[in-house]
Parts: C-alpha cells; sequence; structure tokens
C-alpha cells in the first residue's frame, strides 16, 4: 500500500507507469503523454497531478519537471532499501479553459 495515495486526496489524479521507448526519446514524446493526461485529468475535475519517479531516474525527474511537477515532501511507496519513491505534482490550473 502506498504511503502516497492520490486517490485518497480530493481533486487529484494520478499518472502511472509511463515509459517512453529510447529509440523515440528527446522527440517530445512524454510531453504529449503528459499533457494528454493533464487536460483529460482537468476535465474530470482534478486540480492537482500527482506521479512517483524511483529517485535515481535523473532523465524521468527532469523531463517531469520540465512539464510542471515539483516534488512533494510525501513519500511513496517504500523500495526494498527503504527508501521511498519520489512523489511529484502538478497543479492543473493553467489546463482549465473558460467556462469548465
Amino acid at each position: 500500500m502506498s504511503r502516497f495515495a492520490a486517490g485518497q486526496r480530493v481533486g487529484c489524479a494520478e499518472l502511472i507507469s509511463m515509459w517512453v521507448a529510447p529509440a523515440v526519446r528527446g522527440r517530445g514524446v512524454a510531453t504529449a503523454l503528459i499533457t494528454a493526461v493533464a487536460r483529460w485529468a482537468a476535465g474530470t475535475g482534478a486540480a492537482t497531478l500527482a506521479l512517483s519517479v524511483m529517485p535515481e531516474n535523473v532523465a524521468a525527474r527532469r523531463s517531469y519537471e520540465r512539464n510542471g511537477f515539483t516534488v512533494c515532501h510525501e513519500s511513496g511507496d517504500l523500495l526494498p532499501d527503504g527508501r521511498g519513491e519520489l512523489v511529484m505534482l502538478r497543479d492543473l490550473g493553467s489546463e482549465r479553459t473558460v467556462g469548465d
């Protein structure tokens, strides 16, 4: 059971298990996927999008940061070595349009 549970936060959606094939990395695929998920989540009424990332996955973390995510101070799932996954959040306010 995750110590961080996006589903237990009102107005929070969670992006789970995103992966981009090495052959297409650096071509905007991650940004396109994140943008699509953020728009979908905002359309459901979510105010925040959450994800967890392995602490040593620097490339993924940088990609998430470029796409508006920041590390929060809540711990994600515990890893076998006792560390927790990093939880990152993105405010979805900019995904909403007038009239939503």
